[in-house]
């Protein structure tokens, strides 16, 4: 079985979906250090300036510190600017209609708590239906599990019978040095590099590494077929 572990980020690429189809498991690591400007609040979308970050407004005044689960979003209007910068970018997409359509009667329950994590674990829900990925979800914070780094990792998988661990390339480094705990539980880990694949924007040149929903956008529920014609590059960790 097995195991993906990640932080609950803002509209992830495509990449990242990609891992999760590959997972058996996910757990939304919602209980994570925030990290302002980072994935966690803001990713990228197709604009005729090129790459444009869409943010989500965070308090952060007063809470260094603070967890992912514990963030609120600051700005009051905050559904209508999202929905406005993606009909400002992506109006003229061919499956515009039905995915805002979709997200509109969605955003209000994903608003409501005002929580950056609610929102975005509901986006990632949101983009995994029309990628037609049904991998099982399950937050941190509902696990009574501690510990630091990959000794935490390895104590998760071993938590739900999982023999394999699965990350990107990113984190290579730290799995390589914590090694030794999934080790302990023979645990495999395996790193997984995902090529980015070409297909149609709404305008050229192609622009890789946007958020997912600008490939939903123009394909609907196609983008998994687009999604899987990019290569993967598997290999194990081993010390």
């Amino acid at each position: 079985m097995k195991c993906m572990i990640s932080q609950p980020t803002f509209l992830p690429w495509i990449g990242w979906f990609d891992l999760v189809e590959q997972a058996d498991l996910i757990i939304l690591y919602n209980t994570a250090q925030f990290s302002k400007q980072s994935w966690q609040q803001r990713n990228r979308i197709r604009t005729i300036r090129g790459l444009e970050y869409l943010t989500v407004p965070v308090k952060t005044s007063g809470r260094f510190g603070q967890k992912i689960i514990d963030v609120d979003i600051s700005q009051i209007d905050f559904e209508e600017y999202f929905k406005n910068k993606l009909k400002d970018a992506y109006s003229n997409a061919p499956f515009f209609k039905p995915v805002m359509d979709d997200l509109q009667n969605k955003l209000p329950d994903l608003l409501v708590s005002r929580k950056l994590s609610h929102l975005n674990e509901g986006l990632i829900k949101f983009c995994c239906e029309w990628l037609n990925i049904n991998t099982q979800f399950i937050r941190a914070s509902d696990l009574n599990i501690d510990g630091q780094r990959g000794e935490y990792l390895a104590k998760i998988c071993e938590a739900f019978n999982c023999d394999e661990y699965i990350s990107t390339e990113g984190a290579e480094k730290y799995l390589i040095e914590d090694y030794k705990f999934f080790e302990q539980k023979k645990i495999s880990v395996k790193i997984y590099k995902y090529d980015h694949p070409v297909y149609s924007q709404l305008i050229e040149p192609f622009m890789p590494y946007a958020s997912v929903i600008d490939l939903i956008m123009m394909y609907g529920h196609r983008s998994k077929e687009v999604m899987q014609k990019a290569q993967r590059y598997t290999h194990a960790i081993t010390i």
